[in-house]
């Protein structure tokens, strides 16, 4: 990821957004991906200063349709 936002924004694109659903950033890369341009968002599937989506309200649903389904 961090080597495409260098190449977009090298030839002139507007910054990117990168969208990861588990936000497991090894080696200080989120700060890597920033550095380079981008913006980084992931959901909050895992703690981090990234968190943008909640994905709670989507897990409660989808369970609430599992739990629905066994009853039946």
């Amino acid at each position: 990821m961090i080597e495409s936002v260098k190449l977009l924004t090298s030839r002139g694109w507007a910054a990117p957004v990168c969208i990861a659903v588990h936000g497991l950033f090894a080696d200080n890369s989120d700060e890597l991906l920033r550095e380079a341009g981008a913006r980084v968002i992931t959901t909050n599937s895992v703690p981090h200063a990234t968190n943008a989506i909640d994905v709670g309200p989507l897990l409660a649903s989808a369970a609430g349709e599992l739990i629905a389904a066994c009853r039946s």
